[in-house]
């Protein structure tokens, strides 16, 4: 299991950040005000996007693993939406994190990357996180000239997908699975016929409850990494029945019908490849009203947007504006399970009880 992925660039998270809900009741509309200290953006975004998906917030919750990391995630959540505020000092500091480099960048989706495929998939957290995340692609080659044909599957929990000279999320997904063609220095072996040419085809076996898609907003040049500000739009309904289905192999598409995907969220990023500030959009279900609206988490300031704020809003301009970089989708017919409502009494008694009987932060009290 890993992220498909064609690039990987550094990544880190932020040693110190502090949560304060003075604004928002976090039991209703998720999430919390988080101070920043300059060094915090990409590790306040994600979680404050892992706190707004229910289900995996439940997941965190039931885990009867004992290890510090995941005792801490469940505290950090638990504070949250019961005490108001959270100090995530400790979280930053286990040594699960060897994996991210330069403590003094951050990037979202390395971060990510870490948690979900490092970290979590080595507790019992592991078989919520696959069946929230997980997918499947088909990988085939062809040599049509000597009647050859390789195919193999890999897993995903996120996809990552170009941007740079496509105008959006439509037809990132068709260039995903176009054929490459295979020639030249890139032709393949087959046994008993030597280097021939040959076809490569991506295409998606299994799409799984929670759809994560990666913008490559960074890319290499040859010399450094640079930031693509070109304008990308992504739909609110993501339909592969439709113009997408042409991305499904023959085992997907018999489902196309029912694979139809609303937005849930999206971490845009503002900035260059150098520096730049995460924040996170959620389409947050309210469990008093049973209405779903928009809320923007954006360290010190959770504000309630409007859709176009957190879609049309994030799709660039060609500038070192705000945009677009990491959007989630969740299948229509998966929506109530995904937000049902989730607290107390998923985290195991003693946990709980420990979380109960810890005193709250004086920060929370004012």
């Amino acid at each position: 299991m890993h992220f498909v992925n064609k690039a990987s660039y550094g990544a880190a998270i932020a040693a110190l950040f502090f949560l304060s809900i003075a604004r928002c009741d976090c039991q209703t509309t998720g999430g919390g005000l988080l101070s920043n200290d300059g060094e915090t953006g990409s590790l306040n975004a994600l979680v404050q996007y892992l706190y707004n998906i229910p289900q995996f917030r439940k997941a965190v919750y039931a885990s009867k693993d004992d290890t510090d990391f995941v005792t801490e995630l469940q505290r950090i959540f638990f504070q949250i939406q019961y005490r108001g505020c959270a100090d995530t000092s400790a979280l930053a500091d286990f040594e699960e994190w060897v994996f991210v480099e330069n403590p003094g960048t951050a990037d979202v989706s390395e971060l990510r990357q870490v948690l979900l495929g490092n970290i979590l998939s080595e507790t019992d957290i592991d078989a919520s996180i696959a069946r929230l995340f997980r997918g499947r692609v088909e990988n085939t080659i062809e040599a049509s000239a000597v009647n050859f044909e390789s195919s193999r599957e890999e897993t995903f929990l996120s996809i990552f997908l170009r941007v740079a000279g496509l105008d959006g999320l439509v037809a990132s997904l068709n260039d995903y699975a176009e054929e490459e063609v295979l020639k030249g220095d890139n032709q393949i072996f087959v046994e008993d016929e030597g280097l021939v040419d040959g076809i490569r085809t991506s295409k998606f076996a299994e799409l799984p409850p929670v759809l994560q898609l990666d913008f490559r907003r960074f890319t290499f040049n040859g010399v450094g990494v640079e930031k693509v500000d070109a304008s990308f739009g992504y739909p609110t309904i993501l339909d592969f029945s439709a113009e997408n289905k042409g991305v499904l192999n023959e085992e997907a598409a018999d489902t196309a019908a029912s694979q139809r995907y609303l937005l849930h969220s999206v971490i845009s990023h503002s900035g260059s490849a150098d520096a730049g500030i995460f924040r996170t959009f959620a389409l947050v279900s309210d469990q008093e009203s049973g209405t779903d609206g928009w809320y923007r988490f954006d360290n010190e300031e959770v504000v309630s947007v409007a859709e176009i704020d957190a879609v049309e809003g994030l799709f660039g301009d060609g500038t070192e504006s705000e945009n677009a970089y990491l959007v989630t989708y969740v299948r229509m017919s998966d929506w109530d399970e995904v937000n049902a409502p989730t607290g107390k009494k998923d985290i195991p008694n003693a946990k709980r009880t420990l979380f109960e009987g810890e005193e709250a932060d004086p920060r929370c009290m004012q």
